[in-house]
């Protein structure tokens, strides 16, 4: 609107953000077949993985039921989805067997991009031809017992964006007992690495 001296009045827009918590006692259950319209607080009420990865707060723990987990596209974290240093946030299986993500030869991966991760008991494997199992581009994370093979490129690759400033770049990660193989079977030896 336009006054008589020719200046707009003010306006306001609302704007209302809904915030989604999952999970119940710090735990977000995630089994195979879950599903996003759930909400993680049993096995009768699991929520698939990537909706896990994408409401996890600090201190809270994803627990995944052991099993195969089909993915045909990206599985991601994204940057600034954070735990801290006192309260990272977890991802491992409920009963201490290994969870598998299989890729079936189309999916492109797994990766990283929050900070204060502590991963553990996957198997990645069976990315589409020239894509890494797994991108770590967070920092403060831990992975601990995974195995990375049969993929697309190389098992694991800790690496950010070569446009990003150094700040941003992953640092002060530690892989501790994680293993990768068979990556010769798919992947050119000019670009066979494992991590």
């Amino acid at each position: 609107n336009s006054n008589v001296s020719g200046s707009r009045s003010p306006s306001s827009v609302s704007v209302c953000w809904a915030l989604r918590a999952l999970g119940a006692n710090g735990v977000i259950v995630v089994t195979p077949d879950g599903s996003a319209a759930h909400n993680g607080t049993s096995a009768a009420d699991a929520v698939d993985l990537q909706t896990a990865l994408n409401y996890a707060a600090a201190g809270q723990t994803i627990q995944l039921a052991g099993g195969t987990y089909a993915l045909t596209g990206e599985l991601k974290v994204e940057r600034g989805r954070d735990g801290t240093a006192e309260a990272s946030i977890t991802l491992t299986t409920a009963d201490g067997s290994y969870a598998t993500l299989d890729f079936g030869g189309v999916g492109t991966g797994f990766s990283v991009w929050g900070n204060y991760w502590n991963i553990s008991k996957l198997n990645v494997t069976n990315t589409k031809d020239g894509f890494k199992g797994m991108q770590l581009a967070g920092s403060h994370c831990v992975l601990e017992q995974m195995n990375f093979y049969n993929n697309g490129n190389t098992g694991l690759q800790v690496s950010g964006l070569s446009t990003d400033n150094k700040a941003l770049w992953p640092s002060y990660n530690t892989i501790r007992n994680c293993m990768t193989f068979w990556t010769s079977l798919r992947v050119p030896a000019s670009s066979l690495s494992g991590l």
